[in-house]
């Protein structure tokens, strides 16, 4: 989008003068002056406002969020509407924005607050391209999203050398696009496999570090989960890899569908890769053990991350990290 500059903020607040009253009401004159500058001066750099981060980002967005949102909509466009209500700090007035954006442009404010928490919980900040992003992806990937043949056939070269996967058996074997419950963030038990006892007699704790994830089923059951983000709209980040192992009421637990992989992890990252690929991503990033938020005795050792993450990163063949501990690979 242009520079934030048709019409100039100032100009925008003289012709509508109820955005001058709510902006009297919420912030210092100092405040507001001081965001009408910064908008004058992104104005003459010709800087893109939505690359703004940090308190620069804020400001803006608080000012901006002030005004009614169909005039911030039509003045402005959805896009920028959109970073007003992740930046701002003023939740009503995020709220309203969100209200709006959803009846009149076919927003998903579920779904945008969903992408917001993802990029929250794992880096403690609001990054706009990234929950941008995140939420493009949680929006276009639709629960039949795989072509199950085409999976099956898939692991079956993967894993036709060392793995014991006959044609007969591939039938049992499906992926399934997983996720938490959005009502309770981006991070949490499964919509459907989450800590409950199923009609199968098996309970299940499924829980997403991530906003979605691949899931591994066999007969209809989840077997392992591959969990993933966007870091950005050219880059996908995984940061769970994991199996699952339900209990029985006899208490035994067990994942018979992994049995007959010879590397379940190894084929379920190649079939993300081969996914994300489809999706416009051009790299994949795999996090390693170092920037991994379960690392902690109670938790997840560090010498075990270590081998799920950085050593089938490596085995994988992607670039080890410079920064952040995510390993690379151009797809």
């Amino acid at each position: 989008m242009p520079p934030l500059c048709i019409p100039p903020l100032a100009v925008l607040i003289a012709d509508h003068p109820e955005i001058g009253a709510e902006l009297a009401r919420t912030y210092e004159p100092k405040y507001v002056s001081e965001a009408i500058e910064q908008a004058i001066a992104l104005t003459a750099s010709g800087c893109e406002v939505l690359s703004l981060t940090g308190v620069q980002a804020t400001k803006l967005a608080n000012v901006l969020s002030c005004c009614p949102p169909d005039i911030l909509v039509d003045e402005y466009g959805v896009e920028l509407a959109i970073f007003c209500s992740i930046q701002g700090m003023i939740q009503q007035n995020s709220l309203r924005i969100n209200m709006h954006l959803s009846e009149s442009a076919d927003v998903k404010s579920e779904l945008l607050e969903h992408a917001r928490l993802g990029r929250w919980r794992m880096f403690h900040d609001v990054n706009f391209s990234s929950i941008q992003a995140i939420y493009n992806l949680l929006s276009s990937l639709k629960t039949d999203e795989f072509d199950q043949e085409e999976f099956r056939q898939f692991i079956f070269e993967q894993e036709k050398d060392e793995g014991h996967l006959s044609q007969t058996r591939l039938k049992d074997y499906r992926v399934d696009l997983l996720h938490p419950k959005h009502d309770v963030g981006a991070a949490g038990y499964d919509e459907i496999w989450g800590r409950r006892m199923h009609e199968n007699g098996k309970k299940y704790d499924i829980w997403h570090d991530a906003p979605m994830s691949l899931g591994l089923m066999y007969k209809g059951e989840p077997q392992a989960i591959v969990g993933f983000t966007a870091l950005d709209s050219e880059t996908l980040l995984v940061i769970q890899i994991q199996g699952t192992r339900p209990m029985t009421k006899d208490g035994i637990r067990g994942s018979r569908g992994l049995a007959k992989f010879s590397d379940w992890s190894g084929t379920m990252i190649k079939y993300l890769e081969f996914s994300a690929k489809k999706w416009g991503f051009e790299k994949i990033c795999i996090q390693g053990a170092e920037g991994n938020i379960w690392i902690g005795e109670n938790h997840l050792p560090k010498d075990k991350a270590l081998e799920v993450y950085d050593g089938k990163a490596e085995y994988l063949g992607y670039d080890p990290p410079s920064e952040n501990g995510r390993w690379l690979k151009e797809l």
